[in-house]
């Protein structure tokens, strides 16, 4: 998702907090505005490390970053930053996404619900990291590949850091390793636009009676 439509979500996040601060669909909006935040955390770093943003995105997309565990991996195999030893706010941060991502695991998979008090504390942690996502992970340094280093900065400006003034200094095939792609991995696509068809004829079907 591009930055614009990471906010939108967000905001409808917020909006559906304000009627069900302890909904389950609140919770689920927000963890899906985590995982474009991350996704979008993870392109631009991989730009600032001399790579396009467009490899950075299909690599992603290819790797299928499901969990935050996998997630660090190649955010280190990227970068060679260990997020868990950031100093700073980041690090406590952290260590509480991955114990909410069980309770996304449980609500999302319908396996059985949960304490409201946890989910409406879980939407009010997701709503602040998310709000001031600059604080939090904006001050994540990145070494670049001259040596220098630069902070990851607001990743959902149109212009995030300095990064449009870094070269391009890498190809595709030099990023598959460091997202532990193998070469037969491809990406998903989505289905194409004949299923909106299908698909009509069947919800019409079903409400006819």
């Amino acid at each position: 998702m591009n930055p614009s439509e990471i906010s939108s979500l967000l905001q409808q996040a917020k909006a559906s907090s304000e009627v069900f601060p302890a909904g389950i669909h609140t919770f689920a909006l927000y963890w899906i505005t985590w995982e474009a935040y991350r996704t979008r955390m993870l392109a631009v770093a991989t730009r600032l490390r001399g790579w396009r943003i467009a490899d950075a995105y299909l690599a992603i997309g290819t790797r299928k970053i499901s969990t935050q565990k996998i997630y660090k991996r190649c955010f280190k195999g990227v970068t060679g930053v260990e997020l868990s030893e950031q100093p700073g706010i980041v690090a406590r941060v952290l260590p509480n996404l991955d114990l909410i991502e069980s309770l996304r695991h449980r609500l999302v998979h319908g396996y059985r619900s949960a304490n409201p008090e946890l989910i409406q504390a879980s939407n009010e942690f997701l709503d602040a990291i998310l709000t001031h996502h600059e604080k939090v992970f904006g001050k994540i340094v990145i070494p670049l590949q001259d040596g220098t280093q630069i902070q990851l900065g607001n990743v959902l400006a149109k212009r995030p850091c300095d990064g449009r003034g870094i070269p391009i200094q890498n190809n595709y095939e030099l990023l598959k390793p460091c997202f532990e792609l193998k070469d037969t991995a491809k990406r998903d696509g989505l289905p194409d636009r004949s299923i909106v068809h299908t698909l009509e004829k069947i919800v019409v079907h079903l409400r006819s009676g």
